[in-house]
């Protein structure tokens, strides 16, 4: 990149930094204007990971923050400076204090972490503020629950009563309403969910935001931002002056990421316009109101990459979440997915409130998720006699990479020899080649297995890996109702000339070496005759499968014993 053009900034979400060290600003400050003339008491902007909330978020704390120093240059070359009525716009800069917060790095492994960094915020943003001590207008009694928040030796019933707290401090002191943003509230929500401390995560939220937000009259206003709109958990509750905005409205959804003139206006400044096409492709295709939005982060990654396509996005955070949806999610589910990914659409109607717990249950709700989160598109609204319901697709080349390297996948498979010996694996368990069979996955499980993964959800999850390589001629299914029972994993071909493949497995948890081979032969007969005497095989019969393979497997660390049916 030309030393002697600007630099453009990847994750930098200081507003300040960016704009006194010159770095190429994309101005969205319009987004100000917006947020003025709405007169909304409490907003709420969802968008998926990476599309600009934080810098969006830092730019509006420092345009209303009252403080000792000057800030009004910063905006002075922006568009919300040149804007019609902008004297309406400019005497409200520099007015009121703020409490800003941001909860995108709170993902702990447990409550107590989480509720330590929550407190740990919360004291820096008070430390922020801590000239409210010498304060004449808080009284002895304020100024003591100050510093216990200072000292951090505040009770559960303080920190839950914080925002409404200091934002009423910050009133009195001014004498003028504070406003409040809070940046990807919903971050701590969903890492909460994945690891089992959810309602303790949602009982602290809802007590502490609606103190800050359900009928404070110290604030002026509130933004918040966050992927998704928890409404159902009562998060909000009776919270009845919440605006919310999400990926399907018209308004403020040029604002987070790209538009089309934006992304040419880099191109032409960093001469890569004949780059256009490759940029549409992989990052264009998001439809935030009916506009198409780029992925900023792609973008710039891609520029200062020297023009090279990758999946940048997919490295930015965990998919671990979708792959908990894919994992549990119905065969009809599966099906319409792999039908995206193939680059097909799928209709479903779209509930802007998903709720954590309740993503799996239907697939509406699980469709919904993936538009928010970025991993579906709205291609198209398609008027019913019902109803309305929305044509989705995969927004770009990125995203489909996201689908094949990492939802397809389920589980993370990534020992290259597998790839290697994809095709003759393929060839051994469709032909029911017992001795090539074993040989392969002898030679798959000694450099992709350890010695120590024991258990039968381990070996599960590693044939499944497996087994999702032939996508393209199967749809592979987990743990459903067929029969008399569940199988472990099915094969249904999608064309007459493959055979159905049923697996079951069993595992040895512990034995002498000696009795390792002989009891594996037994466990994998044992898996077989569960097959048959469960009638496995119905779901396949039903759906006039001509030919049907059945594979018994016993595992024990990195041995195992396979028989065919």
């Amino acid at each position: 990149m030309d030393k002697s053009r600007k630099i453009l900034p990847v994750g930098i979400s200081d507003f300040r930094k960016i704009i006194e060290e010159q770095y190429y600003f994309v101005d969205k400050s319009l987004l100000i204007k917006e947020i003025i003339n709405s007169g909304a008491e409490v907003t709420l902007l969802t968008r998926p990971r990476r599309f600009g909330k934080t810098l969006n978020m830092n730019m509006i704390k420092l345009f209303f923050e009252k403080s000792e120093e000057e800030t009004a240059s910063l905006f002075q070359g922006l568009k919300i400076w040149h804007c019609e009525d902008t004297e309406k716009y400019r005497c409200e800069q520099g007015k009121y204090p703020v409490v800003f917060l941001t909860l995108k790095d709170i993902k702990c492994d447990s409550w107590g972490e989480t509720y330590e960094k929550l407190k740990n915020m919360i004291q820096l943003e008070y430390n922020r503020h801590a000239y409210l001590l010498q304060s004449e207008c808080l009284t002895k009694f304020d100024r003591q629950y100050l510093g216990r928040i200072l000292n951090m030796d505040a009770s559960d019933a303080d920190w839950q009563d914080s925002l409404n707290r200091l934002t009423g401090y910050l009133k009195a002191h001014y004498k003028t309403p504070a406003i409040l943003l809070i940046d990807e509230y919903d971050v701590p929500i969903q890492q909460g969910h994945m690891l089992d401390y959810y309602d303790k995560v949602i009982n602290f939220m809802r007590n502490w935001l609606s103190g800050g937000l359900k009928d404070n009259q110290n604030l002026k206003f509130a933004v918040l931002t966050g992927i998704l709109h928890i409404a159902q958990e009562s998060i909000f509750s009776g919270l009845n002056n919440l605006d919310v905005y999400t990926v399907l409205d018209k308004t403020y959804r040029e604002y987070f990421g790209f538009t089309q003139e934006e992304v040419d206006e880099i191109a032409a400044y960093y001469d890569c316009k004949e780059k256009s096409g490759e940029l549409r492709t992989w990052y264009n295709g998001y439809n935030f109101g009916g506009i198409d939005i780029y992925n900023p982060w792609s973008v710039v990654k891609y520029i200062r990459a020297g023009n090279k396509p990758a999946p940048y996005w997919l490295s930015t955070s965990s998919n671990d979440f979708v792959h908990r949806i894919i994992e549990r999610s119905s065969p009809e589910t599966e099906d319409a997915l792999k039908k995206v990914m193939d680059g097909g659409y799928l209709m479903t109607s779209l509930n802007t409130q998903v709720v954590y717990p309740t993503v799996y249950d239907n697939p509406d709700n699980i469709f919904s998720f993936l538009v928010m989160t970025g991993y579906l598109k709205v291609n198209a609204l398609e008027e019913l006699e019902y109803g309305e319901d929305y044509v989705l697709c995969i927004p770009n080349e990125e995203i489909a990479c996201v689908y094949k390297e990492e939802i397809l996948s389920v589980f993370d498979v990534q020992n290259e020899g597998i790839i290697r010996y994809s095709a003759q694996l393929r060839r051994a368990l469709f032909t029911g080649d017992l001795g090539q069979l074993d040989e392969l996955l002898h030679k798959i499980i000694k450099c992709s297995v350890s010695f120590y993964d024991i258990h039968e959800s381990f070996y599960h999850g590693w044939m499944l890996a497996l087994t999702s390589m032939f996508y393209d001629t199967h749809y592979v299914r987990s743990n459903r109702e067929s029969g008399k029972g569940r199988y472990d994993i099915m094969m249904e071909p999608k064309s007459a000339r493959f055979p159905g493949i049923i697996l079951e497995f069993k595992v040895l948890t512990e034995n002498r070496a000696k009795e390792v081979e002989e009891k594996l032969h037994q466990l994998a007969e044992s898996a077989l005759q569960q097959i048959n005497e469960c009638d496995y095989e119905a779901e396949l019969r039903d759906r006039d499968c001509r030919s049907i393979i059945k594979y018994g497997i016993g595992f024990y660390k990195k041995e195992f014993s396979i028989v065919k049916g």
